[in-house]
């Protein structure tokens, strides 16, 4: 028998779904949706090129934690009436 087959029959399994993390994406579109109070204000300005951003699209960006940060920090700017 081997570690696994022990572990099983000793009832230990895995759960049928994995959790997985959220991403950046999944994290930027919630706060969009925060900010602009609306879905489809939210998803306009996530595949809008941004002039704050470079002209760069936000939910591009949030592939990355530093492009995530970016858009977040626009968002705040937003949120604040700053822009």
């Amino acid at each position: 028998m081997t570690p696994l087959n022990d572990s099983l029959e000793a009832g230990f399994h895995l759960p049928a779904a994995v959790p997985q993390p959220e991403t950046f994406q999944h994290l930027l579109t919630r706060r969009a949706r925060e900010v602009f109070e609306s879905d489809e204000k939210a998803a306009v300005w996530l595949n809008w090129q941004i002039p704050a951003l470079g002209y760069r699209k936000p939910i591009e960006l949030a592939q990355t934690k530093q492009g995530f940060e970016e858009a977040e920090a626009v968002l705040v700017q937003i949120e604040y009436g700053s822009f």
